[in-house]
């Protein structure tokens, strides 16, 4: 496809297409994505939830960890993986405190650990209601 000039108009086979002008990219138009649409689980995510704990015994393993951006907030997320399913899990304050009490040193320190949650019901800010949430209730070396 090409570019557009000023007051140019896109016709024809290159209309189907949607041209993304602040990356100057192309962007894959509704057909060739549509094997993306057929299907919830693309969109699903991937964090892990309160439901997703049955027991206080599951233990997940965090393969890697990162830093992200959060708004210009950064944010520690554990890359977390339990019997082969992969759950990511983003550290907050309380979290984060109950590691360092435990004695990690660093979110590197928790590779190959084994981490055990309880769900407890915690204030949602953005909502301000109760929800169900995750708390760190201990973590094992390996």
């Amino acid at each position: 496809m090409k570019e557009p000039k000023d007051n140019e108009y896109i016709t024809g086979k290159d209309a189907e297409m949607v041209y993304d002008n602040l990356n100057n990219k192309e962007v894959k138009n509704m057909e060739e994505d549509k094997a993306n649409l057929d299907s919830w689980e693309a969109y699903s995510g991937s964090f892990l939830k309160a439901e997703d704990v049955d027991s206080e015994q599951d233990a997940y393993v965090p393969v890697s960890v990162s830093s992200i951006d959060d708004g210009g907030k950064m944010k520690i997320r554990l890359h977390l993986e339990r019997n082969g399913v992969k759950k990511d899990f983003d550290l907050n304050v309380t979290n984060m405190k109950k590691v360092r009490e435990l004695g990690f040193e660093s979110p590197r320190s928790l590779i190959g650990t084994k981490i055990y949650f309880i769900q407890v019901q915690a204030r949602d800010p953005n909502k301000n209601i109760e929800v169900p949430s995750l708390r760190i209730s201990k973590v094992e070396k390996i």
